[in-house]
């Protein structure tokens, strides 16, 4: 999008076409339909624009509140933090301290950011700073400058807090530290004593020089992990150690911090025991498997499967829980006669630390029941099994 176009999208006539676009889309009309309208009186390039940007409204609505006012790059709105996660990043800054935002993006965790105080975002995109101010404005934040800048070329203020998205490539997402745009080792030569957080991906691995410096935590929302926080001088959140956070759609936050003192050689499970627990995704992103095991007074089936299991049902929202039935060996037959005298028909099939030959063929068993069953294709040390189960609370690992 160039910036005469830009100009172009925030005009009177474009904002009439496009409520005109989202409400066709809604309605489910066709593409080529809504096109052939727009182009009797906008040019092609504006036509494809303004359907994309409709387009990018309606999905943005899974993201923030006021989607329907914001502004979005395709790239901008899949790399933006969301709505609910922005608030609580922004919770971590202390109030009324000025925070300079970089790499805004279209100003997802501005949008928190600047909910807590005065806020300077700049990004050296200039749709993107140019988009940012806009959604900022349709968040009825006022306390904020967006500047087009690079961060090289950009004097940090002396007393500011910093939050970072480096990872914005010319081309592509990468994970590697070292080829972010700014590059962790150049956040970290500038950033100072500053209070910094610094978003990386969940699969991001921070070098191992610079991770004692760092607290890492892992952001979740509902079921999925969504984001790695890389925190500098944040006086509530130790150095060199980790931890993972879940935001839930009822408004609790549940963080499972690591506590290594607590943590000695934990044996790995003999035996399948009354319950097998599945951690949240950013529990195992977060590498923090064991820490939860021991929590959960549980036990790994095996050393690289995150699977635990235990004689209790954990009260945690960060797990979902299987109440075992049996456990038989990854062999068809025994699998099909047992489900069968279960009478379970309607099955989830989960798979972890097995790459299973028989996998489709387990999924066209003939079963005659009609009752729900879970099956874990997994290993139990290195033996692979299936364990048949169910989930024994309603609400468990509800996410």
């Amino acid at each position: 999008m160039g910036m005469p176009e830009l100009d172009w999208i925030f005009s009177e006539h474009c904002q009439l076409c496009l409520a005109e676009t989202v409400t066709a889309l809604e309605q489910d009309q066709p593409i080529l339909s809504i096109a052939k309208r727009l182009r009797r009186k906008l040019e092609p390039q504006q036509s494809a624009s303004l359907i994309e940007l409709a387009q990018l409204r309606i999905k943005g609505r899974v993201k923030f509140s006021r989607s329907d006012a914001m502004y979005f790059t395709r790239k901008g709105l899949e790399q933006a933090t969301s709505e609910r996660l922005a608030m609580y990043k922004a919770s971590r800054f202390p109030s009324q301290r000025l925070i300079a935002d970089i790499c805004v993006g279209v100003g997802g965790d501005a949008i928190g950011l600047g909910r807590r105080g005065p806020l300077v975002a700049i990004d050296k995109d200039p749709v993107h700073s140019r988009f940012a101010a806009a959604n900022l404005a349709a968040y009825e934040i006022e306390s904020a400058d967006v500047l087009s800048v690079d961060f090289h070329d950009w004097q940090l203020p002396e007393d500011c807090c910093l939050h970072i998205d480096p990872d914005r490539r010319d081309q592509k997402r990468t994970i590697v530290p070292s080829m972010f745009q700014p590059s962790l080792a150049e956040i970290v030569q500038r950033m100072g004593q500053r209070l910094t957080a610094v978003k990386l991906a969940p699969a991001s691995r921070v070098p191992v020089d610079l991770a004692s410096r760092f607290h890492l935590e892992w952001l979740g929302d509902q079921r999925e992990c969504k984001q790695q926080l890389a925190w500098f001088n944040h006086d509530q959140l130790a150095a060199n150690s980790k931890s993972a956070t879940v935001l839930f759609n009822d408004g609790e936050q549940v963080t499972l911090h690591s506590e290594p003192q607590s943590l000695d050689y934990l044996p790995l499970a003999e035996q399948v025991a009354s319950y097998v627990i599945e951690p949240h995704a950013t529990v195992i992103a977060a590498g923090l498997t064991d820490e939860l095991a021991w929590r959960c007074a549980g036990r790994r089936l095996a050393a690289d499967v995150a699977y635990i299991t235990g004689n209790i049902v954990p009260t945690t929202r960060l797990v979902q829980t299987f109440k075992v039935l049996a456990v038989l060996p990854l062999q068809l037959k025994p699998i099909e006669q047992a489900l069968n005298q279960l009478g379970m028909g309607h099955i989830e099939w989960k798979k972890r630390g097995v790459e299973a030959q028989t996998w489709e063929d387990l999924q066209r068993l003939k079963l005659t029941g009609d009752k729900p069953g879970v099956v874990l294709i997994t290993r139990l040390l290195q033996k692979p099994v299936a364990i048949i189960a169910t989930r024994p609370l309603a609400e468990q690992g509800d996410q």
